[in-house]
């Protein structure tokens, strides 16, 4: 063997080293919580000796994705078309580490995220044309199942108690997971606005720099994500000290709290009168309420599409809010769907809180889907068509 065949091999070796130790960390700690030194000293090795195989995070991220993807490949081609279709193969690929996690992180765009990001959205989408196909002048469906699909990788790094997701993906079945105890263990909740729970932390003096931070806060939130703005960056797009942003806030983990918590208000104050409403008119116009969203507040749907996104990792701040306000909305509209039944008779009980998980885990992915393509335009009109179907069963 020659030197340059022996230090081939050795390259390989080591760049295989660098991304096994990154497959740990990034579905762990999020792509912003996790460093190039973070993974070298994962692995082994020196920064500068990382750097040498992988001078950015994102030519890490991508050279991850692709060893993700062929595993995800070998997955659906070892085993054959699944008998299942759609559902079975996304449970095979479930079981491919890091795919689902790094799915959801690599779903927003960013940079160095487009280009790994892209290789997964790609094998989610080759893999429902190939097990779900849509007929002809059925593309809507097809945009349906890859946004289901997608949203379920999601809620699942928040509520790992519904694994596993593929259950969601086709009808019910004996042995299932059965409703989990929080579903009907929010009893009071009547309306939106109350999803979000309630914000304890109340008003300091100087209410109206509080609500300019919030806003500031927002949109560097948004732009840049939790891990890619500091305490001083917030408090210089206000123009105030850190220590005056923190003597409001506390700490950048309470701040992106306060800010999740007012998207959350204001959104809901928005529907607070199609809430009201009976469980059916309310429930038809989800649609509308999206595309009214999407016209009004495009930034705090993309607030929340980005967040949701970093936030799957259990180490991020935000993540246990997060995961409180999917148990919530599920077990609202599970609430709704009940009332609906009450007047209709047209479901089984006992399997409406999985159209609720469904239609959540629906949303958030048209909105991940939206926030790729760069517009939010048609989550409305696939929430019309969903909702059309599932109340007319």
């Amino acid at each position: 063997m020659s030197i340059s065949t022996t230090r081939s091999a050795s390259s390989l070796r080591t760049r295989a080293t660098i991304v096994a130790a990154a497959r740990t960390l990034f579905p762990a700690r999020g792509i912003g919580g996790t460093s190039l030194r973070d993974v070298s000293a994962a692995a082994g090795m020196s920064h500068p000796g990382l750097l040498k195989h992988f001078p950015t995070k994102g030519d890490l991220l991508r050279a991850m994705a692709t060893d993700i993807d062929v595993a995800a490949d070998r997955a659906l081609t070892e085993d054959g078309r699944p008998g299942d279709g759609l559902a079975d193969a996304a449970g095979l690929l479930s079981e491919v580490d890091g795919f689902d996690a790094m799915s959801v992180l690599l779903g927003v765009t960013g940079p160095g995220i487009e280009p790994a990001g892209a290789l997964l959205v790609a094998r989610r989408l080759q893999t429902v044309e190939r097990f779900a196909p849509a007929e002809s002048g059925e593309v809507e469906r097809s945009v349906h199942d890859l946004a289901m699909w997608s949203g379920l990788q999601m809620v699942a790094q928040y509520l790992p108690e519904l694994a596993p997701l593929a259950q969601f993906l086709r009808e019910p079945k004996p042995g299932d997971v059965p409703a989990p105890r929080w579903v009907s263990g929010y009893d009071k909740l009547s309306s939106i606005p109350q999803v979000a729970g309630t914000d304890t932390e109340g008003y300091v003096k100087g209410r109206h720099m509080r609500q300019q931070i919030l806003i500031d806060a927002t949109e560097q939130f948004t732009r840049n994500g939790y891990h890619g703005v500091s305490v001083r960056d917030l408090a210089a797009s206000v123009g105030v000290s850190a220590s005056t942003l923190l003597h409001h806030f506390g700490s950048k983990e309470r701040l992106l709290t306060a800010v999740l918590r007012r998207r959350d208000e204001l959104l809901a104050g928005r529907g607070e009168e199609v809430q009201r409403g009976n469980a059916a008119g309310e429930l038809a116009g989800l649609g509308s309420e999206a595309r009214r969203d999407a016209r009004e507040e495009p930034g705090l749907i993309e607030l929340y599409a980005v967040l949701t996104s970093e936030a799957a990792s259990p180490t991020h701040p935000a993540h246990p809010f997060l995961a409180e306000r999917y148990r919530r909305t599920i077990a609202y509209f599970t609430s709704r769907l009940q009332e609906y039944l009450r007047a209709s008779s047209a479901h089984e009980s006992g399997q409406l809180w999985r159209e609720a998980v469904r239609l959540v885990a629906l949303w958030d992915g048209l909105q991940v889907r939206a926030l790729r393509s760069g517009t939010l335009d048609e989550v409305g009109a696939h929430l019309d068509a969903h909702m059309g179907r599932l109340l007319s069963r």
